[in-house]
């Protein structure tokens, strides 16, 4: 009696192996490109929600006739701010995790003609564990510039 051996179709250890390496090193190579990447959006973010902020006021402020303010939550700038006008919080930012403050400006006013109060303000400057920073800075009409460094 001849006896036929079926052919099994399955994977040998070997060809999982080699798999699971090529996987590995993959991952060891995506890994720093994804950490710099939400890195890199957490300073965007920081920036973004200072310039609607901005944005917000000055709009709030020539809409209303009234002077609006960016002013820092307790804490400083660094847990974040709060646009008020004639007592009314328009708008809050919390604390972004992993972004420092190297500035300390005080806070900012948008007069009701949309301009800010003193034509001046320091600006704010934001940097991540990179010392990748982005500097905010706001001129005399309300327009925002962003400076990455």
């Amino acid at each position: 009696m001849i006896f036929k051996l079926k052919r099994t179709k399955a994977f040998t250890i070997i060809e999982l192996m080699t798999v699971v390496a090529i996987v590995a090193i993959v991952a060891a190579i995506a890994v720093p490109s994804v950490n710099n990447l939400i890195l890199n959006n957490r300073l965007a973010a920081f920036s973004n929600d200072f310039i609607n902020s901005v944005a917000l006021a000055r709009s709030k402020a020539i809409t209303n006739r009234a002077e609006v303010e960016i002013k820092p939550n307790s804490g400083g700038w660094q847990k974040g701010w709060t646009v008020v006008s004639n007592g009314e919080t328009l708008n809050s930012i919390e604390e972004l995790s992993g972004i420092t403050i190297s500035t300390n400006p005080s806070a900012l006013k948008i007069k009701a003609n949309g301009l800010l109060d003193g034509l001046k303000w320091d600006g704010i400057k934001a940097c991540d564990s990179r010392s990748k920073c982005r500097e905010i800075s706001v001129t005399g009409a309300g327009i925002t510039t962003v400076t990455k460094s």
